[in-house]
């Protein structure tokens, strides 16, 4: 094999995992989170959110009763990622009106990203055998095909279908790349990213064309070299099972090939097959032990599995041996210490990240102010970070809602309901300035009221620790 290169690959591959890592391991999934990892219960003990609590459906809402309302509440949950709530949604209005056959593409959509494929190929057969016509749920059962890794069926289908659709031309493009045929594969994939270059699928078009074209910049590429391309584009577009075919065929070639196992394992752990993650990082460790990469997912593999003291192990070897971000490593170790109950050293880290400065996100705040508030008890020292939030982001939202939740902290309810409310006018879709008004509301004895904000925090998103506490506090004052 070429030396320089197999020097440049490899500075390619560090590069892109730097890309993968901020696309699919974000510290914070969204700008509402209130308490991290855990929330402290009535009786002072932290539950981990780890772990499968059972709290669903802790405030009851009355069912809807017209087919357009469930339709409404199922497309709200699946627009948030609530797969399971959205599926109730449907079923609830296929219930109310037989004769419609919009819920059950609905429902083949929502148990598709659900991760049920059995249930989603059986809906969306029963929407093609009620409507043969219709191209969009073939599409996705195309999708279904994919994702069941029955590649050559997901081809069938999509040659059957309008060549003018963008979709098709992407999915019939990134498949023909996995069979090879690159002729065919690039032109789907030019015509796809040429019919609407700002869509979504737009984009992942243009990302595997990058991806191809990176390969043509060496003269003397491998055909193994452009397959790991591809399985890296895969990956990055989320088409998983792709990648993790094209990966798997590229190691019976050449079980050694380093970078295949990272991808491979990196792979596993995104559709939560941990195990077969592990199995497959320690390949890659065994070839290369000190490739921070490998570390750093071994890592998050670990923690995963809930086995923290070999995930603090391989975090600490990743920021040791120069994993970059470094930023993504130091969140992944404070998240960990914060799980573990080590809060002088998740503060500290937390702290750090903030000085350091090189993450421009007022969320790196959240933590550390939780901290100071709801475990150390210093409430004075949560004010003075959320000052510093405010100061680094003026017209955040989110800061408002730090400095208010800090003043309820220090039982200055004037300032925090001065804040609040600022905040909630500045965005009212962040979660957690409702339930910090649910505080409020409670500390000033307005019981009705604190209940109202505790209910719309948990109705945002039920599925969240700030929806679960909202619940939980919601629960406490409805008891006499």
């Amino acid at each position: 094999m070429n030396h320089k290169l197999t020097i440049l690959l490899s500075i390619i591959f560090l590069l892109c995992m730097g890309i993968l890592i901020a696309l699919y391991t974000g510290w914070i999934k969204s700008p509402v989170i209130l308490s991290p990892l855990s929330f402290r219960n009535s009786n002072g003990t932290v539950q981990n959110l780890n772990a499968n609590i059972p709290l669903k459906n802790l405030i009851k809402r009355e069912p809807n009763t017209t087919y357009d309302a469930a339709i409404r509440d199922g497309d709200q949950y699946f627009a948030q990622g609530d797969y399971q709530d959205a599926i109730d949604e449907y079923i609830h209005a296929a219930q109310l009106d037989t004769t419609k056959i919009e819920p059950y593409q609905k429902l083949g959509d929502a148990y598709l990203l659900f991760g049920d494929y059995d249930k989603a190929f059986e809906k969306i057969q029963y929407v093609i055998n009620k409507d043969p016509t219709n191209e969009g749920v073939k599409i996705s059962l195309a999708k279904v095909y994919i994702r069941k890794s029955d590649f050559n069926n997901a081809l069938d289908v999509l040659l059957s279908l309008n060549p003018d659709n963008q979709e098709v031309r992407y999915y019939i493009g990134i498949l023909r790349a996995y069979q090879g045929d690159m002729e065919k594969a690039l032109n789907n994939l030019m015509t796809a990213a040429q019919l609407n270059p700002e869509s979504g699928i737009g984009k992942k078009a243009q990302n595997t064309l990058a991806n191809i074209q990176e390969f043509n910049l060496f003269m003397d590429g491998k055909n193994i070299h452009l397959r790991t391309l591809l399985a890296r584009s895969f990956i990055q577009n989320g088409e998983y099972q792709l990648a993790i075919a094209m990966l798997k065929d590229i190691l019976k070639d050449n079980k050694t090939y380093r970078d295949a196992w990272v991808l491979l394992g990196f792979s596993y752990y995104l559709i939560g097959k941990n195990e077969m993650a592990l199995e497959t990082l320690n390949n890659a460790y065994d070839l290369d032990p000190e490739k921070p990469e490998t570390q750093y997912f071994l890592g998050l593999t670990y923690m995963k599995l809930n086995n923290n003291e070999k995930a603090l192990t391989f975090l600490i070897l990743a920021l040791k041996n120069g994993f970059e971000p470094r930023s993504d490593v130091q969140k992944k170790l404070a998240d960990l210490y914060l799980i573990t109950q080590h809060y002088d050293e998740a503060l500290k880290t937390y702290l750090d990240i903030i000085q350091e400065g090189k993450v421009n996100d007022i969320n790196n705040y959240v933590r550390p102010i939780w901290i100071y508030i709801d475990i150390k008890k210093q409430p004075m020292e949560a004010l003075h970070l959320a000052q510093q939030a405010h100061t680094a982001y003026p017209d955040s939202a989110m800061g408002y809602n730090l400095l208010g939740w800090a003043a309820l902290a220090n039982d200055d309810l004037v300032t925090a309901e001065e804040n609040l409310d600022i905040a909630l006018k500045k965005d009212p879709n962040i979660q957690a300035v409702y339930l910090n008004l649910g505080d409020l509301y409670a500390k000033k004895g307005e019981k009705e009221k604190a209940k109202d904000f505790y209910k719309r925090a948990y109705f945002m998103d039920k599925n969240s620790s700030i929806g679960n506490l909202a619940a939980s506090k919601y629960n406490t004052l409805q008891t006499p």
